[in-house]
């Protein structure tokens, strides 16, 4: 009876926020760019497993499982209301009307957020902590603060890692489908 909201995120703007969460947390101990990207990539050093395979594996959930909403994060930035309308549906509430969904709109947004971001720390405080600053931008293009050629390894590499899967990786995201061309 349990339901799932699974939230994906273009997997170079993913990488970017995971350098962002070790540099707050390590500072200057963080490792060179080149060791993240590997960290990144392997199923062995990455918390979850790589995003291919957890995007997939999710994807997979949510076509086999009615308790399984898939969300992509670019879809919350564009239509926020259409998401939470989707949502509440999906958790079986009554329908929203205006002002209540207005009510939630701004209680999720990114905005709000920002303004409580003590209520959303991950972790107390430490020592080796630079800053506690995890909501850099919000933005649905936050792959593009990463370095070209980064960018590019990352793209091919998560593209070929999809293929043979019917996640809609070219209607998602397009850059990515067309990395492995």
């Amino acid at each position: 009876a349990a339901r799932y909201i699974y939230l994906a995120r273009h997997p170079v703007s993913c990488f970017a926020s995971c350098i962002d969460f070790i540099a707050t947390n390590v500072g200057s101990l963080a490792p060179p760019i080149e060791a993240s990207e590997a960290w990144y990539r392997s199923p062995e050093a990455m918390w979850w497993g790589t995003w291919p395979d957890h995007v997939k594996g999710w994807w997979d959930q949510s076509r086999e499982r009615p308790g399984v909403l898939f969300v992509f994060f670019e879809e919350m930035k564009a239509d926020l209301p259409g998401v939470t309308r989707r949502i509440a549906a999906f958790l079986g509430l009554a329908p929203l009307d205006d002002t209540e969904l207005a009510q939630v709109v701004e209680k999720v947004s990114f905005e709000n957020m920002r303004r409580h971001r003590d209520c959303f720390e991950m972790q107390p405080p430490h020592l080796m902590q630079t800053s506690a600053e995890l909501f850099v931008r919000g933005s649905a293009d936050r792959h593009r603060d990463v370095a070209s050629e980064v960018r590019t390894r990352l793209l091919r590499w998560a593209a070929g890692e999809m293929a043979g899967s019917d996640f809609p990786l070219a209607a998602v995201y397009p850059d990515v489908n067309q990395a492995k061309e």
